[in-house]
């Protein structure tokens, strides 16, 4: 049984009349977008700026932020 009455093996028979459709989508607001990725740099920037402030340690391998002598123990 060799030939064309072997159906289900090998490659798929090519298909040349494949058409695409493209999706349409709104315009994005730019503006918008401007805004949240300069918010977004902000909001990293001051993460950055607080990490370099505050020293950390390593405890068993995770990395802490160390505590302030008014945030340590109520004794």
């Amino acid at each position: 049984m060799s030939g064309p009455t072997r159906r289900g093996r090998g490659r798929p028979r090519r298909e040349y009349r494949i058409r695409v459709r493209g999706e349409r989508r709104e315009h994005p607001d730019y503006d918008k977008l401007a805004r949240a990725l300069l918010e977004h740099a902000a909001m990293e920037e001051r993460a950055r700026r607080d990490a370099q402030t505050t020293p950390e340690r390593s405890v068993n391998g995770a990395v802490t932020p160390s505590t302030t002598e008014t945030e340590g123990d109520a004794s």
